[in-house]
């Protein structure tokens, strides 16, 4: 199995290894109980923000559909790490510190490393395996994408699917939240956007926002992970049984391929998925079976999604490598301290946002004050110091450029090298200094802040530099040019944005996905993580991600699939997940009504029912829910719910 502190595959264990007691009890699937309960209609690979977010929402689905409920297996390659996002809990620094989030430091301690060749000093990253993988551990700056910069990542109807309806749901699933704006952020934010260099590049500074409960004062709290979901699924199965009976969760467990079977489609030869072949935690290669039309759904990530194909022998591009790439992020920190203590107490932690314009293109500022998120802090004076974070995500690649291969254990490695696109020009860093420039004048003013000396900076002189690179490096080093060591880059992979491996195209080549994220060579495999991203977006792309895995959801298993009544009938479905008694109250003529009465109607999970009534006209919908203390029979509460329905429309009870 997969040893984290070496970061190596250990000889195979006879018994299965649980790191935890609350994995021993809720995460009991083994390899075998998964094959022996297929055949499955879908197979979701990997936890993180694509799939765990995709598993969820299935869950939910699953939960309304009865008897017409799916069998879902999810596969995660690690076990069970974190409880919950990594800062719900401990803060490394504590209240001494400044306020960033410090979710690097959980990053860093708990990723794997990437077999990297070729440029290895440009690539900093790695992957999470564990359960909710690198969602447990991400910065939680979840902005939406630019419209341009979105339907250069995908095609019109996914931009507009997004940006219509599924954005809203992704934002409510992660309990986007934002600060209180008190008059001096209001003051903050005005002298921002009033800076010559800022409205030159159309700013418009504005709260940034984060993927939880914002409580002002303090760093964000109730922080959004997949894990969190998933193991509520699991700590939640019915009373007396080992697993749900459509749902189940399958840890430490290797995805090595995607196993074919010839069939045709449309009256065109071609493969199908038929299952998956996965190693066991004993080194056994077990075949999970799919039922006919069975999907399976790839959230590995960049790198591991595309290995799971490459040695399946799926037709990509090309049979032996796929493309990576990373946007380009410049930064600058500065630390400060405040002039008046006071300020602190009354500022708390700010994290803004704005689009900015460089030449024909946008790019996402992102400006932190004492509240870095994942924004990088560097190497200041002083650590315990507050730090000002200004960082500028664009749309253009990285100096390098990647490639997927198999090494002959067919083990994925990471190729670097120099890349073959335009590098951004001097005139649009230029910009960035002036608004960067703009924003530190404007705060200091602002606030009565008091920047201090930079260490890595042109006026350090070259001794000091070399004596800063020996001291720190992993440092990023400076962007040349005439703002030489103004700006760091980061480098390749370091906030774990890799995409681009198996981007979605709108027309029909092979080896991509479709606009429903379906593998177009092959029948019956999805992927749904950042390797469909086709261009590079100017923001963080984990919300992007999230309301692509809702809409794939949805696709595969929609929630309400009924015809529509007719517009004299009163249908309900009955969505809640259990059984439930429902009675319609009756506003025809007294004898039509009395000739007609049923009583109270039993509906399952799942189960539907119409009832004729005069159209356009209201009728009362009394809702008894089961008493979930009785076992057995079910019993009723006596207290009904009450709402209205109207003829001609579908009643959802939830």
């Amino acid at each position: 199995m997969w040893d984290p502190a070496s970061r190596t595959w250990n000889a195979p264990l006879t018994e299965p290894v649980y790191n935890n007691e609350l994995q021993r009890k809720y995460f009991t699937l083994t390899a075998q109980a998964a094959r022996e309960a297929g055949p499955y209609d879908i197979i979701v690979i990997g936890t993180g923000m694509g799939g765990g977010v995709l598993a969820g929402d299935l869950f939910d689905t699953n939960s309304e559909l009865g008897d017409g409920a799916k069998k879902i297996l999810v596969i995660e390659k690690g076990d069970l790490v974190f409880h919950s996002y990594c800062l719900n809990s401990a803060r490394p620094g504590g209240s001494q510190k400044d306020r960033g989030h410090q979710n690097g430091i959980f990053y860093l301690a708990f990723k794997s490393d990437y077999v990297v060749e070729g440029e290895k000093e440009s690539w900093k990253g790695g992957p999470m395996y564990c359960l909710g993988g690198r969602s447990t551990t991400w910065g939680l700056y979840a902005p939406r994408m630019h419209d341009t910069a979105l339907r250069n990542c995908f095609t019109e109807t996914v931009a507009t699917a997004l940006t219509s309806e599924f954005y809203e749901k992704a934002e409510s699933l992660m309990n986007l939240g934002l600060p209180p704006t008190k008059p001096v952020h209001q003051h903050v934010m005005e002298r921002l956007n009033m800076d010559e260099a800022g409205r030159a590049a159309n700013v418009q500074w504005q709260w940034g926002r984060s993927a939880s409960e914002f409580r002002y004062g303090s760093s964000v709290r109730g922080a959004f992970s997949t894990v969190d979901k998933l193991l509520e699924i699991a700590t939640s199965k019915p009373k007396g049984q080992a697993e749900h009976q459509n749902f189940k969760i399958l840890l430490g467990t290797d995805v090595r391929e995607i196993v074919w079977m010839e069939a045709e489609a449309d009256g065109v030869a071609g493969k199908t998925a038929e299952g998956v072949k996965i190693r066991s935690r004993s080194g056994e290669d077990v075949v999970i079976q799919l039922e006919k039309e069975g999907k399976v759904v790839l959230c590995a990530g960049s790198v591991a999604s595309p290995a799971i194909l490459l040695r399946s022998g799926a037709d990509l591009p090309s049979n032996d490598k796929v493309a990576l790439k990373d946007h380009e992020i410049f930064y600058k920190t500065r630390s400060f301290r405040y002039l008046d203590p006071r300020t602190k107490l009354e500022l708390g932690p700010i994290k803004l946002q704005t689009y900015v314009s460089l030449g024909k293109e946008s790019a996402l500022a992102n400006l932190c004050l004492d509240s870095s998120g994942f924004l990088p802090r560097a190497q200041g004076v002083d650590d315990n110091i507050p730090k000002f974070v200004i960082t500028f995500t664009t749309r253009r690649s990285l100096d390098w450029k990647g490639e997927v291969r198999l090494n002959d254990d067919r083990e994925p490695v990471v190729h670097i090298s120099a890349r073959d696109g335009e590098p951004h020009s001097e005139a649009e860093i230029q910009e960035m200094a002036k608004i960067t420039d703009g924003a530190i004048k404007a705060v200091a003013d602002t606030l009565k802040l008091e920047f201090l000396e930079e260490v890595l900076s042109t006026e350090s002189g070259a001794e000091t530099q070399n004596q800063l690179a020996e001291q720190f490096p992993d440092a990023d080093q400076p962007v040349a040019g005439v703002t030489e060591n103004y700006f760091r880059r980061l480098r390749m992979g370091v906030v774990g944005h890799e995409m681009g491996t198996l981007p979605m195209t709108p027309g029909k080549k092979s080896g991509t996905v479709d606009e429903d994220l379906a593998l177009r060579s092959h029948k019956g495999v999805y992927i749904c993580d950042l390797s469909t991203f086709r261009g590079l977006p100017d923001a963080n792309p984990s919300l992007t991600l999230a309301a692509l895995s809702i809409r794939l959801s949805r696709f595969l298993l929609p929630r309400v699939n009924l015809k529509g009544p007719e517009e004299n009938e009163l249908k309900i479905v009955n969505h809640s997940g259990d059984v439930i008694e429902v009675w319609v109250s009756d506003q025809r003529d007294d004898a039509v009504a009395a000739a007609d009465s049923e009583g109270n109607i039993q509906l399952g999970p799942g189960k539907d029912k119409s009832w004729t009534r005069n159209k356009h006209v209201p009728e009362a919908v009394f809702i008894f829910r089961r008493d979930p203390r009785v076992d057995g029979t079910p019993i009723f509460f006596k207290e009904p719910e009450v709402v209205v329905g109207f003829p001609g429309s579908l009643l959802p009870i939830m």
